[in-house]
Parts: structure tokens; C-alpha cells; sequence
């Protein structure tokens, strides 16, 4: 019973939306020739940041979604 309440609640999981983020930092040289780019890099001069959110919400019937159905019945059995 306890094998089957775990992959109840992972597939319970599985089947919610999702909120992911990802971030990216850096350098970039910008300057006129390559003794420039050098001095910008050296000098931390062109950092750059970014971050992106993102949300995932299934649609419809999902492969999570009848996994989940799928858990639920074996659970009643």
C-alpha cells in the first residue's frame, strides 16, 4: 500500500501546473578591437544579467493527468 500511496502523490504532483526560473550572467566584450574587448572584460565593465520566469499549466487531459486517474483507480482496487 505504500508503493502505491507514493506513486499516487507523485503523480498527484506531476499533474499540477509548474513554475520554472532560469538565470543567466556574463560578460561581453565591446569594445573596438580586441586590446578593447580585453580592458572591458578585465574591468568588469560589460556584466550582464538576466532571469526568466516561466509557468507551465497543462491544458486538457495531460499524460500527467491520466497517470493520475490511472494511480487513483489502481488505489481503489
Amino acid at each position: 500500500m505504500k508503493n502505491l500511496d507514493l506513486q499516487l502523490a507523485l503523480a498527484q504532483d506531476q499533474a499540477r501546473p509548474s513554475v520554472n526560473l532560469s538565470a543567466t550572467a556574463g560578460l561581453s566584450g565591446l569594445g573596438g578591437s580586441y586590446g578593447d574587448d580585453l580592458e572591458v572584460l578585465r574591468d568588469l565593465d560589460a556584466r550582464f544579467w538576466q532571469g526568466r520566469p516561466s509557468l507551465e499549466v497543462p491544458l486538457g487531459q495531460s499524460p500527467a493527468d491520466q497517470s493520475l486517474a490511472k494511480r487513483r483507480l489502481e488505489k481503489e482496487q
